[in-house]
């Protein structure tokens, strides 16, 4: 009609699934701390970069260290996942050797496909955020441990302590995937899974010959053969 001022214009609600919804807003906080650092960022900048309201985000995160914690505990269900599909099936004929060699691979390449994170989690969080990110470790660590009993159980790999050994091998590889990510941009992910492989049967002295059971470079040489003893440990003999 003649004469009527124009309305101003809505803005148009957009209606999603709140999972795709918490994956916008996990993006967004990641791009919003890799930019300006944790501390400095807020909740506005990150809801802003999401295009939602403010509001929108205490629905799904408590605070910005709960979004860090949820943000890392995302990165490891992505390697969760795969290592169950690895765990999966019967022992029976299980080269664990090879299968620790294949975890660990999966491990440091998952890590290098996600520098940015490493970087916003280790340069910049804070100690609240960093026990979140420890127990969401926890979760790894534990599968880790249950893989590595079953091989000690098949004679395969040897420790007196498998939950100290993996949480060495686990803390030790993941201090060092830090330093490297921290002062490089273009890691060698061949080098580094060299590297942590070793440090690993170093560490879960493989039981058996290589001609066995496939753990070239691993194998009994310097480590004798294995046996049970007492307490259910795999003893080295020689």
């Amino acid at each position: 009609m003649a004469g009527t001022a124009p309305t101003a214009a809505r803005r148009t609600r957009v209606t999603k699934r709140p999972e795709d919804r918490r994956e916008e807003l996990l993006a967004a906080a990641l791009h919003t701390f890799g930019r300006v650092g944790v501390e400095t960022s807020t909740v506005a900048d990150i809801t802003e970069r999401a295009g939602v309201a403010k509001g929108t985000f205490y629905l799904y995160f408590e605070s910005k260290d709960h979004v860090l914690g949820q943000l890392w505990d995302r990165y490891l269900a992505g390697f969760r996942v795969r290592a169950g599909d690895l765990l999966a099936g019967p022992d029976v004929d299980r080269d664990w050797p090879a299968l620790l060699g294949a975890l660990l691979d999966d491990l440091v390449r998952h890590a290098l496909a996600n520098a940015d994170l490493h970087r916003v989690i280790y340069h910049s969080a804070n100690a609240k955020a960093l026990e979140l990110c420890r127990q969401a470790n926890e979760t790894v660590i534990e599968m880790l441990v249950g893989a590595v009993r079953r091989a000690i159980r098949d004679g395969q790999l040897a420790a007196d302590d498998p939950d100290l050994a993996v949480r060495m091998i686990y803390h030790g590889v993941d201090g060092l995937l830090d330093d490297v990510i921290g002062r490089d941009r273009s890691p060698d992910a061949d080098r580094l899974v060299a590297a942590a492989t070793e440090f690993a049967f170093r560490v879960l002295a493989p039981a058996r010959s290589a001609a066995g059971h496939g753990a070239a470079g691993h194998g009994a040489a310097g480590h004798g053969a294995a046996g049970r003893g007492a307490d259910g440990h795999v003893e080295q003999a020689g």
